[in-house]
Parts: C-alpha cells; structure tokens; sequence
C-alpha cells in the first residue's frame, strides 16, 4: 500500500476500434465510461474540456478522478483518496 493519502484503481487500457491505428476523443471518452460502468463506479458529469490538454481525458467519479492520455493502449485509472 502506498505511503500516500491516494491510491490508484487500473481500470484497463484504450483500444483501437474497427481496426482503426489511431483513437478518436470520442471513442475514448466512450471506452473510459464503459470502463468505469463495469468497476462498478458512475461518472459523474461530463469530461474535463479538451481544449486544456487535448491528449488527457479526466472525468469525476464516484470513487475518485478517472484519468487516461488519448492514445492507443493508454491505461485508465481512477485516482482515489484526498
């Protein structure tokens, strides 16, 4: 266990659909939620705008903060703790 007041859940990675090379924003965002839905955690809201950083997706959850980079096998987790 960390020494920390947060702890990481690793929910799964970002995979190409339709035998696509690249990840759209919105096939993403879709992956995170269903991710997150089958944890047994609820998004809560809407994601962080892109225009922020556009190759990081974050969105709140019932457990913490889902994060993930926008590419092809990028791990999604959900930071939890203060």
């Amino acid at each position: 266990m960390p020494d920390t007041d947060t702890d990481k859940i690793r929910l799964g990675t970002l995979q190409p659909l339709d035998g696509k090379t690249w990840l759209s924003w919105n096939d993403a965002k879709r992956q995170i939620r269903t991710m997150i839905r089958k944890s047994g955690h609820k998004a809560l809201g809407t994601f962080r705008p892109r225009k922020v950083n556009g190759q990081e997706l974050q969105i709140a959850t019932s457990a913490g903060t889902a994060t993930a980079g926008r590419w092809i096998g990028a791990p999604v987790f959900i930071v939890t703790g203060s």
